[in-house]
């Protein structure tokens, strides 16, 4: 008897569930960064519902690979994920994916809260696409954004970490112009093929101290293998966010 009326009274959860995964709509992006060791450029897409979203680069290697830089080694950052972003505007939750340890060389995934923009909603308004958009300006991450929403969308997300405002945000570009999240289209559709997920790994960390004691963890690692191997080798700390290398340098 159970093994009948149990699956049954499972269905309405297992429905909500996937409603509560499925896309409305998808707005392809071009993420265009002027950093100096960033090379996250290219094609992004934001998958979207009224309560949740992620966000993923689409142009990136699927694996990183090494590059000579007039000399200077460096590492061209790849995902075969697009290192996604997931936003829960339910729970005030972001959930991405990173890179962690001494050249970046492993991937993780961090959770944090959701980034408190306060922004200033402007006046002035322009079509991007078909849509009536309005400006707001505001902090994050260290840089100063001009973005661009709509409330024909009253959907509160955006590109990358983005969110906050009492509309889709289409378009963002920092003060500076070294950061900018342009439009390309927008789909609305209650039929793609893709939920929206968190990503997962198996290092999973729920804060950003967290982080950071694995990170050294595995430098200090690094430099008792190099020793081990008989090589006097120098591993420095994570280096400090910088604003010419990173699109956040500010809590």
């Amino acid at each position: 008897m159970f093994r009948i009326i149990l699956p049954l009274l499972l269905l309405p959860l297992l429905a909500f569930s996937q409603e509560d995964t499925k896309p409305m709509g998808r707005v392809t992006y071009v993420q265009h960064t002027n950093l100096r060791a960033n090379n996250l450029n290219g094609e992004a897409v934001l998958y979207f519902n009224k309560t949740k979203s992620v966000y993923y680069l689409t142009d990136i290697p699927k694996e990183p690979r090494p590059r000579d830089l007039n000399g200077t080694f460096d590492v061209v950052l790849g995902d075969k994920d697009g290192f996604p972003i997931f936003k829960n505007l339910k729970k005030d939750s972001l959930i991405f994916k990173t890179v962690i340890g001494p050249f970046g060389a492993k991937k993780c995934v961090l959770k944090e809260p959701l980034p408190k923009i306060e922004w200033q909603i402007q006046n002035e308004r322009k079509k991007i696409g078909r849509y009536l958009c309005q400006k707001a300006v505001g902090k994050f991450g260290g840089r100063i954004y001009d973005a661009w929403f709509t409330t024909e969308i009253p959907i509160s997300s955006g590109p990358y970490k983005l969110s906050g405002l009492p509309g889709l945000i289409l378009e963002a570009t920092s003060h500076d112009g070294r950061v900018n999240f342009l439009f390309k289209k927008l789909e609305l559709d209650d039929d793609f093929d893709y939920r929206i997920v968190p990503p997962r790994h198996k290092w999973t960390f729920s804060s950003k101290e967290a982080y950071d004691r694995k990170s050294e963890e595995m430098r200090q690692d690094l430099i008792l293998y190099f020793k081990s191997m008989g090589v006097d080798a120098t591993v420095g700390a994570r280096r400090k966010p910088n604003p010419d290398f990173d699109i956040e340098f500010e809590e």
